[in-house]
């Protein structure tokens, strides 16, 4: 696999190259992302301004006998699993386009030429099937994470390139698996690979902190520049991964 440099680099050829281009491929989690950052920093201006007007009710004491306790305990659970499903429904929402950005970037690569229409291009993966992937993807991303944080993140990157497995199936009009397992196919594409891919996202931090800085108006570029990078790493994997079958085929042979 080429190093991180060498990804990034194509990556960042490949967006400042064309940055219209870029951006247009990414246009809707460009928008996702920037409305994402506004909102933090809205909502935590907004908590900063109502801190000490809520501090002075804290230390109030309410008794309650076994039934109540109980009643609560249920609903905080099942309010819990609501709030669970719908956030997760929004992660898949917002990782579905994110995702059919990507393939726009991978599409632009392996042609090696600029797209005609990229924002359609950016669009070409938006169906059932790739929001059920992601769908799957949070519950099982959460679930991890509910264990323990960092088997949470290991596995997040385990099923990392699952809907980029699908929309190699489809291309290539290979028959089309269940969502499971395209994040079972994905963990096994990873096997070997989640500490390049960890340390990958590390190396990208400041930029996400700069975004940040700036409320969201640096996810102009950013975002189709982090877009362009898992495509450059799915690229990287995928030709190991062919490269590989074929030696294990020429061995059995």
């Amino acid at each position: 696999m080429n190093s991180i440099r060498e990804i990034k680099h194509a990556a960042w050829s490949r967006v400042t190259q064309s940055f219209g281009a870029a951006f247009l491929l990414a246009l809707i989690p460009v928008i996702l992302e920037f409305g994402s950052s506004a909102s933090t920093a809205r909502d935590q201006l907004r908590n900063a301004n109502t801190v000490t007007s809520t501090s002075g009710s804290i230390g109030k004491s309410v008794a309650f006998d076994a039934g109540t306790i109980i009643t609560i305990i249920v609903a905080v659970l099942i309010s819990l699993i609501i709030v669970f499903a719908i956030l997760a429904l929004f992660i898949a929402l917002i990782e579905m386009f994110a995702e059919s950005s990507t393939v726009g970037f991978l599409t632009w690569s392996e042609e090696d030429e600029k797209p005609v229409k990229p924002f359609i291009g950016g669009l070409t993966l938006i169906n059932g099937t790739v929001y059920k992937i992601a769908y799957i993807r949070a519950i099982y991303s959460m679930l991890w994470a509910l264990l323990f944080f960092i088997p949470g993140i290991i596995k997040s990157f385990s099923y990392s390139q699952a809907i980029l497995i699908y929309r190699d199936d489809v291309k290539n009009n290979r028959d089309i698996r269940t969502a499971r397992q395209y994040l079972k196919a994905s963990a096994e594409m990873m096997n070997g690979y989640k500490g390049r891919r960890f340390l990958l996202s590390l190396s990208l931090i400041g930029w996400s902190i700069l975004t940040a800085l700036t409320g969201g108006i640096l996810a102009i570029f950013t975002t189709p520049y982090f877009l362009a990078v898992n495509a450059s790493f799915y690229q990287n994997l995928r030709g190991l991964r062919d490269a590989q079958h074929v030696n294990d085929t020429s061995t059995v042979l």
